[in-house]
């Protein structure tokens, strides 16, 4: 097992608080507050400055195009993730990364060059010896503890700051890697030529067991459970417009979101569906679209709205889904729900017609397509399987079929929608009855 993760976070963790605890025994009590004030001086620079720093870092030309570009270029590989969704990931890597080298840097500057020239009008008071010699007075017991106890303070802040920036940058980046491993079919990203897969070197399987490795650490869910992840999306954050904040948890959720509940949707769609609706297909429906809530549950709004804004390139372009998504809002939708309708349809092929009369027949018929007229999801999805009808046939079918005809001849038609409806009851010109 690789613990070097685990190990540089254990140490970000123990030296700043060792350190602080002896120093500010060494000090005492006047000279600990000036440090004290100037290490919070410096987080607060490093906090307010990382954004700046990180535009015109990112903006730097490398290679005749911005660092972000070449950035994203070896990061994801020619990935077919939206470039919007891209800059703002590596951004905020970038960010955070920026954030603990700004903070070392002035934690440094402000121990080598303010903290000796404020330490000049702060001095332990003078005595003469016996021997006639003007020497400084010692810190006594009290100063030496209070000295210890502000600089344990001062080392549990610089500690935490530490801990939550490499947790969330080691966290966020083994999120990437099992994205960016989850868009492959195969799932073979990250195994070499030996072993079958797409030729990624060995340094790069090892980055990313080593990344999966700390991800499933009990160092990481620790600090997770203590609100860590939260800590480092407040200090690590984009202000969009209309005042919407991105964190790099939020956009690689959203992926990750997306890339799971794809591969949920391109299961239906390889589904054999020649045969029509029947009872094994409605559980294995209702199942992938239960997994989809599971999935869309987990989401953060964020994580929503990014979907929202991005799942029409990613669907089609990334995912292979010959789907229109544009009438679905992630916020609101009830993948649940909608499995639902296809339990409604399985009841419906199988209604005994015989023993209705003629007017709830036509209703019964009139409810199930009102019912799939609906949904956002199941009629688009299972209309664009080339080969799915719910395969209806004798009462159900003609009912279904005069409901359908009647909505043709509404002057305010669908179109569009109509002709969804057709391949999806089996009912369109071109397709023979079941």
């Amino acid at each position: 097992m690789n613990v070097l993760l685990q190990s540089l976070v254990i140490v970000a963790l123990v030296v700043p608080i060792i350190i602080g605890l002896l120093l500010g025994s060494m000090r005492g009590l006047r000279r600990s507050i000036i440090r004290i004030v100037l290490v919070a001086l410096s987080i607060v620079l490093a906090f307010v400055l990382k954004g700046t720093i990180t535009d015109q870092l990112m903006q730097i030309q490398v290679d005749g195009q911005p660092l972000i570009e070449t950035v994203i270029q070896e990061m994801f590989q020619g990935q077919n993730i939206p470039t919007e969704t891209m800059e703002n990931i590596v951004t905020l890597l970038a960010m955070a990364l920026i954030f603990l080298m700004s903070l070392g840097f002035f934690l440094f500057l402000t121990w080598a060059i303010l903290f000796p020239l404020l330490k000049l009008f702060i001095r332990n008071k003078t005595y003469i010896d016996e021997k006639g010699v003007k020497k400084r007075k010692k810190h006594n017991f009290l100063s030496r503890l209070l000295g210890s106890v502000l600089g344990l303070a001062q080392g549990i802040a610089v500690a935490v700051v530490c801990v939550t920036i490499l947790n969330g940058v080691f966290f966020n980046l083994s999120n990437i890697a099992a994205t960016m491993n989850g868009m492959q079919d195969d799932g073979t990203t990250y195994a070499t030529e030996q072993d079958g897969g797409n030729g990624s070197d060995q340094a790069t399987v090892d980055a990313f067991n080593t990344l999966i490795e700390y991800n499933e650490s009990g160092i990481r869910k620790f600090i997770n459970k203590m609100g860590g992840d939260k800590l480092f999306d407040s200090i690590v954050s984009l202000e969009k417009e209309e005042g919407k904040k991105i964190t790099l948890t939020g956009q690689i959720d959203a992926l990750r979101g997306l890339v799971e509940m794809g591969k949920e949707l391109s299961a239906i769609q390889g589904m054999d569906m020649q045969g029509g609706l029947n009872a094994d297909t409605a559980n294995a429906l209702q199942e992938i679209f239960n997994n989809l809530d599971a999935i869309n549950g987990k989401l953060t709004t964020e994580s929503k709205d990014a979907i929202n804004t991005l799942v029409q390139a990613v669907a089609n372009d990334m995912l292979n889904l010959d789907m229109d998504f544009s009438a679905v809002d992630f916020n609101t939708v009830s993948f649940a729900n909608e499995g639902q309708v296809i339990a409604k349809l399985s009841t419906y092929k199988e209604t005994d017609f015989s023993g209705l009369n003629e007017t709830d027949a036509k209703q019964k018929a009139k409810d199930i397509v009102d019912t799939v007229m609906q949904s956002d999801i199941i009629l688009p999805l299972l209309s664009s399987n080339g080969e799915f009808t719910i395969g209806l046939e004798g009462d159900s079918y003609d009912y279904a079929k005069n409901v359908i005809d009647e909505l043709k001849q509404a002057p305010d038609a669908d179109e569009k929608k109509i002709e969804m409806l057709e391949k999806f009851f089996g009912v369109s010109e071109s397709q023979p009855e079941v």
